[in-house]
């Protein structure tokens, strides 16, 4: 874990205090923030939730301003942090999945196209 990631996580969840609940039993489970871990909990959410899931987030989780946060941070320089949004957000979203579909197809352009740069790999 590096201090970038942690500076990212700590940023999302100020930007979204929805996310705090979420922060919060992390941080119970792990004692630690884990930022992999986190991000990978929150793509599972937002998956549940464009699928109209039953999910322990808000019904009203902003997908989309959340999706063009990640976008903004995404290839700005920092390889950590590209590797974080890479490997514990974008690539949990498959093409191939019925259920990712719908993020998928919400992918902001730049996650879009890690998106396919991911699975062209996987064919």
């Amino acid at each position: 874990m590096s201090q970038v990631e942690t500076n990212f996580i700590e940023s999302l969840v100020e930007r979204f205090p929805t996310l705090q609940s979420l922060l919060d039993e992390h941080l119970e489970d792990n004692r630690v923030l884990l930022p992999h871990i986190f991000l990978a909990s929150l793509a599972q959410i937002m998956t549940e939730t464009s699928n109209k899931v039953h999910s322990e987030v808000d019904a009203d989780l902003p997908i989309f301003d959340i999706l063009d946060f990640l976008e903004e941070h995404f290839e700005v320089g920092s390889e950590k942090l590209d590797e974080l949004i890479s490997v514990s957000f974008v690539e949990l979203f498959s093409p191939f999945c019925a259920n990712d579909k719908v993020m998928v197809s919400r992918l902001p352009p730049k996650l879009s196209k890690e998106s396919e740069r991911i699975y062209s790999k996987r064919n």
